[in-house]
């Protein structure tokens, strides 16, 4: 029986959180609320492909070479839209890097815990192997998290690390 959560569920749209407490729901039911959410949406969803964007960019080009155009560009958005949503490039990276690590801390835990009452050592294979294999499988995200993270300047280096 393989217990290591299937590496398909975590599709590139999935490597990407998604708060949905920051939707407010409709608490009357009004139209004017409906209205807000689809806004709000609209902007998470920019906001999201942003983040996708940064992490399919930064690790085919490098982060050094990685640009704000070229992360919109690939995004589908228009140019003011980076700066709604992030200060710098750095502010980008480092959000969809703590993205990034809270999907890839979600899926060795959930395969720890898959494994029940079996002794630690084979828990802790068993969700290593499933970290390889997300990593195996989308191999711009293990570029990003393991590479990349190291080319962001010093002090965007510490939170990088503060994040794991």
């Amino acid at each position: 029986m393989e217990l290591v959560p299937s590496v398909g569920h975590y599709s590139r749209s999935r490597l990407v959180r998604v708060d949905s407490s920051a939707v407010p729901g409709p608490p009357n039911g009004g139209q004017a609320d409906e209205e807000l959410r689809r806004r709000v949406y609209a902007v998470r969803s920019d906001r999201e492909r942003l983040l996708e964007a940064m992490v399919r960019v930064s690790a085919e080009r490098g982060y050094e070479a990685a640009t704000i155009a070229d992360v919109v560009a690939l995004a589908g958005l228009g140019e003011g839209s980076f700066e709604l949503h992030f200060t710098d490039k750095q502010d980008c990276f480092l959000d969809a890097y703590e993205a990034m690590s809270d999907v890839l801390v979600a899926l060795t835990s959930t395969a720890f815990e898959t494994a029940g009452d079996r002794p630690w050592a084979e828990r802790v294979a068993v969700a290593l192997r499933a970290l390889v294999q997300l990593l195996a499988a989308e191999s711009e995200v293990a570029r990003m998290a393991v590479v990349e993270v190291n080319a962001i300047p010093g002090d965007a280096r510490v939170r990088s690390r503060e994040l794991l």
